[in-house]
């Protein structure tokens, strides 16, 4: 299992690493490790698993 710092992980989903500590504190980003009291770590999978969970496909057909 490949394990990302916050920092990594932020620069993975092309977030700033604010973003990704206020999804954290808010239970809505992707999962994390938690190492410590105070840190955190990320499995690229999960990461991985949260883009595709918000990839959105377009059915251009359907749009006319």
């Amino acid at each position: 299992m490949t394990l990302l710092t916050p920092a990594q992980a932020a620069d993975f989903l092309q977030v700033s690493p604010r973003t990704l500590r206020q999804w954290r504190h808010q239970a809505q980003g992707p999962a994390f490790v938690k190492l410590g009291s105070a840190t955190f770590r990320y499995a690229l999978e999960d990461l991985k698993r949260f883009i595709e969970a918000r990839t959105v496909t377009v059915n251009h057909d359907a749009c006319h």
